[in-house]
């Protein structure tokens, strides 16, 4: 119901590769540089201006030895913490992305995905039959063939598996993006999950560029959980991904 809403449909894709990145992380230290550089602006007019200050209770001018000290350690602090954010927020900006989830068809045309989880430092293969999960940190492998399990595997990483359980708040399409904000309830009357998608970038009717924004509702307060953007590539194209060596093994036997 709602891929008639959308008027797109991510069934549709039986090639691709989706990329995800975390800007959670680059939206704070853009807000710690900003307020960082703010600072250190207001303190270094005061300091043209020779304006009078109160340190430890006393009031000191621009003469003063205790002036002249304050503000050399303010400066130097605030620089070096700038110029330490600035570094990680470049290095964030550049870096390379990584996919996420491959889309592929196995050998009976059926899609597959394939997701690359890395912090959790897990590989997952999924069918609609079969699910494999290794995880790197204990050398462990395990086989699902419950299509519960399944299921809760796919809407926990594929986001728009759970689209159709939802409990849509707002939809807005015009001609540039679409915007899609929906919640789920939680565990108990008094906690909910807000989730908004912004759809960008179409390409054969498919966005290629999506913004992730989960809220937790509790209590009447709002608390970003986080901010991720998806890129979708190779759409319906041939591809080329890597399998963990165990997942391939395990393959050959299903």
């Amino acid at each position: 119901m709602i891929n008639s809403l959308l008027k797109f449909d991510f069934s549709n894709i039986r090639n691709g590769i989706i990329y995800k990145r975390n800007y959670l992380f680059k939206m704070i230290l853009s807000i710690l540089i900003f307020s960082f550089f703010f600072i250190f602006i207001t303190f270094l007019i005061l300091y043209l201006l020779h304006v009078n200050i109160n340190i430890n209770g006393v009031e000191r001018n621009f003469i003063d030895l205790e002036y002249q000290s304050f503000f050399i350690s303010f400066f130097k602090f605030f620089s070096f913490s700038i110029l330490i954010l600035l570094m990680l927020f470049m290095t964030n900006l550049f870096q390379k992305k990584k996919p996420y989830i491959i889309i592929d068809c196995d050998t009976n045309l059926n899609i597959i995905y394939y997701i690359y989880d890395f912090s959790s430092k897990k590989e997952i293969y999924i069918s609609d039959e079969l699910t494999l999960i290794y995880d790197s940190r204990f050398d462990y492998l395990e086989s699902l063939k419950n299509i519960d399990k399944i299921n809760e595997i796919k809407e926990k990483y594929i986001f728009w598996h759970n689209f159709n359980k939802v409990k849509i708040d707002k939809l807005k399409i015009n001609s540039n993006k679409t915007i899609l904000k929906f919640h789920n309830d939680g565990l108990n009357r008094f906690l909910s999950i807000y989730t908004k998608y912004v759809f960008s970038n179409f390409k054969q009717s498919i966005p290629t560029k999506i913004l992730e924004y989960v809220f937790i509702r509790s209590g009447g307060s709002n608390r970003m959980q986080s901010i991720s953007v998806y890129y979708l590539e190779n759409i319906n194209q041939k591809i080329k991904y890597s399998i963990n060596p165990r997942i391939k093994n395990s393959l050959s036997y299903n």
